[in-house]
């Protein structure tokens, strides 16, 4: 494994703690979602499994060749263990359901994501949009620099998912589609877009200055006086973007020190094990926590 890797992994590791102590926040504390520690939590944890995944998707940018080899391995990685969990583990064995209930709850599932385990579906479908995007941006590459290129294929996909966004609550203000359907638009997400995207472009352009110690102070000034002024489910796109992203930094150059300075230590091997393995512990804590509750 290279240094990149265990650096990534590191952050990985930190972050999936940060989840499992959101969601014991959320569920097992009596302020619950409005308690200051779970909104600087949810201020930036899940926007920041978002950029990792923009920053490891720099690596394989040159791999991706024709969509449906990329598409089948996507959906190997995100869309079986989301339909696992999201269409089996929750609805048959945790709620119980059977026949017509366990049809109904698939439907209220792919019409309202976070009733799934969202990050993956979502998580999918940016993947997608990635994969336009790379195409858009290696044929633009035929006329135009490699950044101009990158810029201009970025600001398509976002305006088209913009668009795609607005339609589908056109739709739902003149009746043509049931209310119901609002939660599709988090498949157009533009904020996780660009957190996504943020870590790629982090990773391919802006290398020399993301490691650095003045970029690790700037970050860490900029969410110290950002995140007191979050509040989870009402605050603006744009503050936890910016909160997130100064975060990110800060994990990010924090992981590089601790993956140079304290690679062979105990702390520091069980977070790269606990970074290779945030899916299983993101799914399963989140499901045992809630289940808990039902108890």
């Amino acid at each position: 494994m290279n240094q990149r890797d265990v650096t990534i992994d590191i952050v990985k590791g930190m972050a999936i703690l940060f989840v499992v102590i959101g969601h014991l926040l959320q569920y097992n504390t009596a302020d619950g979602s409005h308690g200051v520690c779970f909104n600087w939590i949810y201020s930036f944890h899940m926007p920041l499994f978002m950029l990792l995944s923009g920053y490891v998707a720099a690596f394989n940018r040159d791999k991706i060749k024709d969509f449906h080899s990329f598409i089948c391995k996507k959906a190997v990685q995100l869309l079986l263990p989301y339909a696992f969990w999201s269409f089996i583990i929750n609805p048959w064995i945790l709620k119980d359901l059977r026949g017509t209930e366990l049809i109904s709850w698939g439907v209220d599932v792919l019409l309202l994501p976070g009733l799934g385990v969202w990050f993956l579906i979502i998580l999918f479908f940016i993947q997608c949009y990635f994969f336009l995007y790379v195409k858009i941006s290696n044929k633009l590459q035929e006329k135009l620099s490699s950044l101009f290129s990158d810029g201009i294929a970025l600001i398509l996909i976002l305006i088209t998912l913009a668009l795609l966004s607005k339609i589908t609550t056109i739709l739902i203000d003149n009746h043509c589609l049931h209310a119901n359907w609002e939660g599709v638009k988090s498949y157009f997400s533009i904020r996780y877009v660009l957190s996504f995207m943020a870590g790629y472009l982090m990773n391919k352009y802006f290398q020399c200055f993301l490691y650095h110690p003045l970029t690790f102070v700037i970050g860490l000034v900029a969410f110290v006086w950002l995140v007191p002024a979050f509040t989870f489910g009402v605050s603006s796109v744009n503050l936890q973007l910016s909160i997130s992203l100064a975060a990110s930094v800060c994990l990010l150059n924090l992981s590089k020190i601790v993956s140079r300075h304290f690679l062979d230590s105990f702390f520091t091997k069980r977070l790269v094990f606990i970074g290779q393995r945030t899916l299983q512990i993101y799914v399963t804590t989140g499901y045992s926590f809630i289940f808990w509750q039902m108890v």
